[in-house]
């Protein structure tokens, strides 16, 4: 029992964070301490070179990560063009309808539909415009059948997803953790992959609007290894080209010499140079966006990190370039190590690499998270129902384990079993109520899913409101609208019973009915319309009672 309190202690103040590259996987188990964080593990696993970004087969290499790292638990950074940031305002409103008003606010700025993501969003805090206070929110979202294969994959690997952050809000939680100060201003914050940038603009560590950039180091090395293939007549492979960029790094284009190989130096320089000069002129458009449409003075520094970010003389390509500050973000400078990590200079030089998988560690779940509703739901379920029988056994232990002493204490002794026999009456009706209480509690559950189910599938009925007032004639009023569902299911089908009343004489006519069932049919969100009953009421102001039913697109 008491080895089970400290583990759960324990794992209160540990995390593991996992961050799923293009071209390496990193993981970094953190724990917190009364000095701060210190990095307890860490593994990062090269994955093989490839001549383009085409999905392989990382499972193998995924597995021995999570393996070496033991983690059981990991918090998820991913990116990508399929990842998307959103900076939104909106009116002071209660948690319920700000989750409601950020869809809507979002909504046409997705490349995919809204019915179709995973969103999560944090609270920056109140902001002022025109003298109207308003709500700073930061909207994540991704698409869900993107979300639910990263967190498919790592799950196949052997350890539980028990959030997903976005790579570049991971990279920022890592600055704000350790190093809070260098946030300060309008700053500029870039992470170079494999095959993709990701730049994320902030204002006193509010992240103001996010890009990607479709190029990263594998650019610079294939711009080697084409290149020099086709004029030294002898192919030079991207293990070759890779290590050739590692050792000299960003060149002078008035550089002399040559390589081991023979290869001129100021040609590697010529040959690098146009990929970055494509990164340099994308970063400018971007600092100059948010000069122009942000109304801020500019970028006052710029910070890199990524696998790319350590490559030899960028920093000072990069600062000339754009003409700012530019720091490389290393996170392991601000960490304490665990005797287990290796203290050498090597691993140092790795700590860019693994800045968002620590800053993963670091968010350990806190919003925005990716990790879809249903998956939440289930989780949330599950564990209530560990709970449930938990309990459910310690109190039948307590039970049994009272009546075995009561049975012992009163051995030989036909008064003391007779007293024994009572206290076990008092003891059992309180045993039975327990068990059926929890039998009601799963019940209760399953309703509630099942409410739930429905709820999530109900259409936008703001739009159905405003269609239907759009379609009934002045004569027709309706006076209630009904809605059933077959089953919480994704494929059950949803009832509607419009009734109303049908004004007679005037200008009504008798044919506005029969249009309105025409116009119901016709419109995109009604089918199977049809006319269940209508009644003739007399007297004062006659008019006709309708019930139409239909179902719902």
């Amino acid at each position: 029992m008491l080895l089970r309190y400290w583990r759960q202690a324990k794992s209160s103040t540990r995390w593991v964070g996992l961050d799923l590259g293009s071209a390496s996987i990193k993981l970094a188990e953190l724990e917190q301490t009364g000095a701060g964080f210190r990095l307890v593990n860490q593994v990062l696993q090269d994955l093989p070179s490839a001549p383009a970004p085409d999905p392989k087969d990382r499972l193998g290499w995924l597995q021995a990560v999570i393996r070496e790292g033991g983690a059981s638990e990991v918090h998820l950074a991913i990116g990508g063009p399929e990842v998307i940031i959103r900076c939104v305002s909106v009116p002071p409103m209660s948690v319920e309808e700000l989750a409601e008003a950020v869809q809507w606010q979002v909504k046409d700025e997705l490349p995919f539909p809204l019915q179709e993501a995973v969103l999560d969003f944090e609270v920056l805090g109140e902001v002022w415009e025109k003298d109207i206070k308003k709500l700073d929110v930061l909207v994540a979202a991704a698409p869900l059948r993107f979300v639910q294969e990263q967190i498919a994959l790592v799950e196949q690997a052997g350890a539980r997803v028990a959030s997903v952050v976005p790579t570049v809000l991971a990279l920022r939680r890592a600055l704000q953790a350790l190093v809070p100060g260098r946030l300060q201003g309008s700053v500029a914050l870039m992470e170079l992959g494999a095959w993709r940038t990701h730049v994320m603009v902030m204002k006193d560590g509010h992240p103001r609007f996010t890009r990607d950039v479709p190029m990263g180091g594998t650019d610079l090395t294939q711009a080697l290894a084409g290149v020099m293939a086709s004029e030294r007549g002898e192919q030079l492979d991207l293990a070759k080209a890779e290590q050739l960029k590692r050792h000299y790094g960003v060149l002078a284009g008035n550089v002399e010499g040559a390589t081991d190989e023979g290869i001129p130096l100021a040609q590697l320089a010529a040959l690098m140079r146009v990929v970055l000069e494509k990164l340099l002129t994308e970063a400018t458009r971007l600092f100059d966006f948010y000069k122009v449409q942000m109304g801020e003075s500019g970028i006052e520094r710029l910070l890199v990190a990524g696998g790319g970010a350590s490559l030899k003389h960028l920093q000072s390509f990069l600062g000339e370039g754009l003409g700012l500050p530019v720091e490389l973000v290393n996170p392991l400078k601000f960490l304490t190590w665990a005797s287990s990590t290796t203290a050498e200079a090597s691993f140092l030089d790795e700590g860019p690499r693994l800045t968002a998988a620590i800053g993963a560690a670091l968010m350990h779940g806190q919003s925005p998270n990716l990790v879809p509703a249903e998956l939440k739901v289930r989780r949330r379920q599950a564990a209530a129902r560990r709970r449930l029988k938990t309990m459910a056994v310690a109190a039948g232990s307590v039970a049994i384990g009272v009546y075995g002493v009561l049975q012992a204490l009163a051995f030989g002794s036909g008064a003391a079993f007779q007293r024994v026999q009572r206290d076990w009456q008092t003891v059992e009706p309180a045993y039975h109520h327990y068990l059926q209480m929890a039998q009601e509690t799963q019940r209760l559950e399953g309703a509630m899913a099942m409410v739930r189910g429905f709820t999530e599938r109900q259409p936008l009925w703001d739009g159905i409101f405003k269609e239907l007032t759009q379609l009934a004639p002045s004569s027709v009023t309706l006076t209630s609208l009904m809605a059933s569902a077959s089953s919480p299911s994704a494929s059950a089908v949803m009832q509607l019973t419009l009734q109303g009343t049908l004004a007679t004489g005037g200008a009504a006519t008798e044919g506005d009915l029969a249009r309105f069932l025409d116009a119901l049919e016709a419109s995109v969100f009604f089918r199977d319309v049809h006319l269940r009953s209508s009644r003739v009421q007399v007297g004062a102001g006659q008019a006709t009672t309708f019930d139409i039913e239909c179902q719902l697109e």
